[in-house]
């Protein structure tokens, strides 16, 4: 039971760390609080590495050759750009951060029984959140119009509603919160076929646009879609009639993409144009310009895209395409260069580095993919957390074009934490099931040959 709750109080601290940062450090003038994430996972990694010495075994997984070559490329380029080593040294384990997040919550040594109050945990977890975001939103925000927790100032109206941020700091971890807790309650209806989670995935979904986050709006159905297509397999065979509602699932999703397309085409094409002052859109475009001339090997680690680029050491690059002369791009306010994943990994681990990390990305999806098929008629429970963390890691990447969210807080520890826990859980609960199904040895003194 104790570790149910550390697991689950993790979590939990995960959710509100951005705004007891900003509480602690405005209120108290902490400011050693804006480092609570890293608290966080410093916290996590001790245990896990505790209780894997208790047990004496650490389970294995292909993920540690990945993060291995991974890193090696990145301390190539690093080593070839001559980055300074404490440059270099933060950037690596700023980089590497959602993979080590995954191979902790993957090395949880779980038996049966907690297994079980985990997913029950997780459960009630997900249900409070979406209730919680939203009613918070919809009474300070839409009724009173004021917002006692601190985080950023509200943006520009879009679709006649001021973007909501409910207690969190900003309304980009809200609306993703509430997209990956649409994706889970989605799970559940397909799964358990539960009316309440009809319901829940509603509300999560009217979370999403009361934040007004282009793309969360974007990527919501195309999760769903991505959980459907999942669950509509059966052993590599599409049903007719699974088949008649995907379609029909499709053509919901691009007329909802459509739409919103439509409704923020000033937007898209001031972003996308060649010509833009948009620092996310330079940013990806001068990230092509360094692959091109280190033939795909990138700059190093924490020289481009990154925080550690932005806050810790302003990088040259920035002088040098101009990136300095933008909004949000320069010296004292550089908030829009760490923007853009996309960028990032591009510029600092070049084609190759990215390649790799997408491929590791794709064979965890894969394992999601194969739990969720065994536990599907088994485990529904833990077959819809898979589901989920499918869609969490297609949320991540693809949203990387607007955020850094396989390492921002909370959405990036979600995403990476549930994808390393169900691999934790089937191992627990395959384990158990596997041993329940063994023959019990018959003891000689009563056996009849004796």
């Amino acid at each position: 039971m104790v570790m149910v709750w550390f697991i689950l109080g993790l979590y939990i601290l995960a959710l509100f760390s951005g705004t007891l940062s900003r509480l602690l450090t405005e209120q108290l003038g902490l400011g050693g609080a804006r480092y609570m994430d890293e608290a966080i996972l410093l916290l996590l990694l001790l245990v896990v590495g505790l209780l894997v010495l208790r047990r004496g075994r650490l389970p294995t997984s292909p993920i540690y050759a990945f993060l291995l070559l991974f890193s090696l490329l990145g301390w190539l380029t690093s080593l070839l750009q001559r980055v300074p080593a404490d440059v270099a040294l933060l950037g690596f384990l700023l980089a590497t951060k959602p993979l080590v997040i995954y191979l902790a919550y993957h090395s949880l040594p779980l038996d049966e029984a907690t297994a079980a109050r985990l997913l029950a945990g997780l459960d009630k977890l997900f249900i409070t959140l979406t209730i919680a975001a939203v009613a918070y939103s919809l009474l300070f925000e839409q009724l009173l119009h004021v917002n006692l927790l601190p985080g950023v100032a509200p943006g520009q109206i879009r679709f006649g509603l001021t973007p909501a941020r409910s207690f969190f700091v900003h309304p980009s971890p809200f609306t993703s919160m509430m997209t990956l807790a649409a994706f889970y309650h989605f799970g559940r209806l397909l799964q358990m076929k539960r009316p309440h989670s009809l319901l829940l995935l509603a509300l999560a979904a009217g979370g999403v646009i009361l934040g007004t986050r282009i793309k969360a709006l974007f990527l919501l159905p195309v999760g769903i879609l991505v959980i459907y297509a999942l669950a509509s397999m059966r052993q590599g065979h599409l049903k007719v009639k699974n088949a008649l509602l995907g379609t029909l699932l499709v053509v919901v999703c691009l007329v909802f993409v459509g739409l919103f397309a439509n409704l923020l085409q000033d937007v898209l094409l001031t972003r996308l144009s060649e010509e833009s002052a948009n620092v996310r859109s330079q940013l990806l475009r001068y990230a092509l310009v360094i692959n091109a001339e280190s033939s795909g090997l990138g700059a190093g680690w924490g020289t481009y895209g990154s925080a550690i680029s932005a806050l810790y050491h302003y990088s040259s690059y920035y002088y040098r395409f101009g990136l300095s002369e933008l909004y949000g791009g320069s010296l004292t306010n550089p908030s829009f260069l760490t923007d853009q994943w996309w960028s990032w990994y591009l510029g600092e681990t070049g084609y190759l580095g990215t390649a790799v990390f997408l491929f590791t990305l794709l064979l965890i999806m894969a394992q999601l993919a194969h739990i969720a098929a065994y536990w599907r008629d088994r485990r529904p429970a833990l077959a819809a957390l898979a589901y989920t963390a499918v869609a969490a890691l297609v949320y991540g990447v693809v949203a990387g074009y607007a955020g850094a969210y396989l390492t921002s807080a909370p959405i990036g520890y979600y995403i990476m934490s549930l994808a390393g826990l169900v691999c934790a859980l089937h191992r627990a609960l395959a384990r158990d099931r596997i041993n329940r199904m063994k023959p019990t040895p018959v003891n000689p003194v009563f056996s009849s040959h004796a």
